[in-house]
C-alpha cells in the first residue's frame, strides 16, 4: 500500500519578498484613494474558499489590521496578510 504525505507551508520558514504591482494598477489605487482621504491603501490577502482551497482577495483599508504587513511604493500602499 502507499503512503502519502502532506507538506506544510509556513510563513515562519520563508522570507517575505513582497508584492509586485504594475504602474497601471499602483495609479489606480492612488486614484482610488484620492477620492476617499479615509482610505490608507489597498489590503490584499488570501482566504479558504471552495474547492480548489484558496482565493485571492481584496479591499481598500481605512487602517491595516492588527496581524498584516505593511508595505509601500513610491506612489501606492498595500497591506499583505501574514
Amino acid at each position: 500500500m502507499q503512503q502519502e504525505s502532506v507538506g506544510t507551508f509556513s510563513l515562519d520558514d520563508n522570507v517575505w519578498q513582497g508584492v509586485t504591482i504594475t504602474d497601471s494598477a499602483a495609479a489606480q489605487i492612488t486614484r482610488l484613494m484620492q477620492q476617499d482621504p479615509e482610505i490608507k491603501g489597498l489590503q490584499l490577502g488570501v482566504k479558504q474558499s471552495g474547492c480548489a482551497g484558496f482565493a485571492y482577495v481584496m479591499d481598500m483599508a481605512k487602517e491595516p489590521a492588527s496581524d498584516v504587513l505593511v508595505s509601500s511604493m513610491v506612489v501606492a500602499r498595500y497591506f499583505t496578510y501574514r
